[in-house]
Order: C-alpha cells, then structure tokens, then sequence
C-alpha cells in the first residue's frame, strides 16, 4: 500500500489523504482541487482544494475509470479531465451535476500500455505509450472532440514512455536513463513533428513523473542521503534546490495554487 500526502511550499505537511493501492500521476484543475488516479482501483478521487480541505479529507469526487488508471490532465480550455488506462484515454466532462462520461479512445495500432498524458494551451491532448510497434510512440488527440490520432516524431529517443507535461510554450518529456539522474526534454510541437529545443537535467531525479510550476520542476528525488520530493531550478536543473522528504519516497507530484 502506498500514501499520497499533501505539503506546503515550505516543506510542511498538511495532513495525509488516504492510504492506496499505488497512486498514480496527479493532476489539478483551475479551482486547484487535486485529482490521484488509484491504480489497482479503477477509480481517480478529487480533493477540493485549501490546508483545511486537504488534511484528513474525504474526496469530494470518486469518478470510475477503466482499468488500471496512470495519469490524468485538465484540458485548460474546458475544464475537462483525461485519465490514461491500460489501452488509451478516457476524457471526463465535467458538468453542473458532476463528472459526465467518459469519452474512450484506444491506440488502433496496437497499444496495449498507455502511459502519461498532458493537454497543451488549445486542448489538444499528448499521451505517450509503449506499443506493439515501438517501445516509445507520442499521440496527439487533436481538440475538437473528433477522435482524430496524430502520431507524433520526435528527435530524440526514449526507450519506453514517461512523464510528459505542458510547460506553457513547450512538451516536456522526461527520460530516467540513469539511477542518479533525470533528464527532462523540451520539445517544440510544428504538426505531427516535435524538435528538441532544450533539455533540464535533474540531478537526483528518482523517476519521470514530475510537474513544473513557473520557473520551478519538481519531482521524485533525493539528494545527500535525503529522499522525497526535489525541487530543481527550470529549465537550469542541475541539482535540486530543496528536499521535502517523505519515509518512502514519492510517485505522482502537483502543485494546487488556485482555490
């Protein structure tokens, strides 16, 4: 079993949220309520934003995924939620009466493991996956609620997929190749191509999930001996700025500056 707790930018618990079976990728909407796929569930639980809200909260949504949820996005335009599963996508409305749907797309090449996923400033959804094909393939779902599959090449390569997030002008697509370090790619997205403009190199990284607030990532991670989350300078990177530790280390990160 694994916790998913919540800290303050100065590196003090606000409380736990609950004890789950593996929590994956988190994401948060523009109110700043938090939202932690349950992997072995099935399910992605919302908790409203706030310090009272957050310690020893019950979420104030349970939406039911398929199977195996890893990721999730909040689509900037509409407010909607996408929630990576085993073989694709589903994209949740959200609606006066709650969470409505969901949309499901699957990979019609074969995907059989999606991994994260990320919407860009027009709604347009990224997600990465491991396929039948290829060990990496991007995919982006065009806006517009059509369905349409892009796949996207990028140079540079990945041997399996990873964290990716919008950083506000471009796609950041993490690579742990190595035990002590995480390298964090930025791409310029023209089409179905992606160019590789810059990289951040997380010494100390711990993982691919991360997230990015203004000119700060964060991520799994340790330093001298020090394990949790790490705070690294972006897109300087190098060694992180801080470490928030936690017992065992950390998965899925977000920051909830709204509310």
């Amino acid at each position: 079993m694994q916790s998913a707790s919540i800290a303050t930018r100065k590196g003090k618990s606000l409380g736990l949220l609950g004890t789950f079976e593996s929590p994956g990728g988190m994401c948060v909407d523009r109110s700043g309520n938090a939202f932690v796929p349950i992997y072995y569930d099935g399910q992605v639980l919302e908790f409203a934003h706030g310090d009272a809200a957050f310690a020893g909260s019950t979420p104030i949504a349970t939406i039911a995924t398929a199977n195996f949820p890893r990721d999730c996005s909040i689509d900037p335009t509409t407010g909607d939620l996408a929630v990576t599963f085993w073989d694709g996508v589903q994209i949740f409305s959200n609606g006066s009466t709650g969470w409505r749907g969901p949309q499901t797309y699957t990979q019609p090449d074969g995907t059989y493991f999606v991994y994260s996923c990320a919407y860009d400033n027009s709604g347009n959804l990224f997600f990465d996956a491991d396929t039948q094909h290829s060990p990496f393939q991007l995919t982006e779902l065009l806006a517009g609620g059509s369905g349409t599959f892009t796949t996207v090449s990028l140079n540079q390569g990945f041997k399996s997929p990873a964290g990716i997030l919008w950083d506000g002008t471009y796609l950041a697509v993490a690579d742990w190749r190595r035990r002590h370090w995480t390298q964090v790619y930025r791409f310029s997205i023209q089409g179905s191509t992606g160019t590789e403009v810059g990289s951040t190199k997380l010494v100390g990284g711990k993982g691919t999930l991360f997230w990015i607030q203004g000119s700060t990532i964060i991520s799994p991670g340790s330093d001298r001996g020090e394990y949790g989350v790490g705070f690294w300078k972006y897109p300087e990177g190098g060694r992180p700025k801080k470490i928030v530790s936690f017992h065992d280390g950390a998965a899925g990160v977000a920051v909830s500056p709204g509310g």
